[in-house]
């Protein structure tokens, strides 16, 4: 059966998470649109499109990206580039009416969408409810859940995790795995001036950067993930960078574990949709 149409997904956040599920959506050949506001305190990666947002292009895994404007935006993408969108997610879910709308935001939530503000709504993130902001959500979290799909079946109510601290949504039957990646975090407020670069390998100690003039040590041996970039502002115990303590350079440039597996369930997600909504026969045929 022959596409009428490529469905739009909007992907709201340029984190690891929604980076990596931006990548697989585009390269499965979904029309894919980002946005995000403001991605200050978002880490400077070699592995999410948040540089090319403030860089203006950049490339993860072979995938290109662009900041560019919602008058272009589609356009970039018939011509195999993935568009970044500087404007906040209320503007960007009205004004692009896309078919489906992932939800990958991290930190505060600024905009909490309704489920009338698109056809389908899939969650990443911490916090969202669904059957509330969003249809459906895909557990991002480390630990035996991740990457599974949570659906509002019968009228229950279910809740996307908060993480480790046991706030709502974290089942206590449902462990956090802690990882290989340390977090470093703001010891004080004050503007950070970063230190060290992407992909050094550094030993317990090693400054990674100053607050006020007051160095900012990592705990742990590993090589340098993502930091923080020059000159933000930020509070006490704000991250201001990872460390991975496998020290593969891979870690550096490749997108992660977790967010493979949470984006290969969004995948699965955004093709039942695409087969309700005719563009896709249910034998995977465009």
């Amino acid at each position: 059966m022959a596409s009428r149409f490529r469905p739009v997904i909007l992907v709201l956040g340029v984190g690891e998470i929604a980076s990596a599920v931006a990548h697989r959506l585009f390269l499965a050949r979904f029309r894919v649109l980002m946005t995000e506001d403001d991605c200050t305190l978002e880490l400077d990666r070699h592995n999410t499109f948040a540089r090319g947002l403030v860089e203006g292009f950049c490339e993860v895994e072979g995938v290109a990206a662009r900041r560019a404007v919602v008058t272009e935006a589609v356009s970039l993408v018939e011509h195999g580039i993935l568009p970044l969108l500087a404007i906040d997610a209320r503007s960007a879910v009205d004004v692009l009416g896309a078919e489906i709308v992932v939800d990958a935001r991290t930190g505060e939530r600024r905009h909490k969408l309704r489920l009338s503000d698109a056809s389908r709504i899939i969650a990443v993130t911490p916090g969202c409810v669904v059957g509330e902001s969003c249809h459906m959500a895909v557990e991002s979290e480390k630990g035996i859940n991740l990457g599974r799909i949570i659906l509002n079946r019968f009228g229950q109510t279910n809740y996307v995790s908060k993480g480790e601290s046991g706030e709502e949504g974290r089942s206590p039957n449902a462990p956090v795995e802690p990882g290989p990646v340390a977090e470093v975090l703001a010891g004080s407020e004050g503007k950070f001036c970063p230190k060290a670069r992407l992909g050094v390998h550094l030993d317990p100690g090693d400054p990674i950067g100053e607050i006020a003039g007051t160095a900012v040590p990592t705990p742990v041996k590993g090589i340098l993930k993502g930091i923080l970039r020059e000159g933000v502002a930020i509070k006490a115990g704000a991250l201001l960078a990872e460390v991975d303590e496998r020290g593969l350079e891979d870690c550096c440039y490749n997108i992660s574990e977790q967010g493979r597996a949470a984006s290969g369930a969004v995948l699965e997600l955004a093709v039942a949709r695409a087969v309700e909504l005719g563009a896709l026969d249910p034998r995977g045929a465009y």
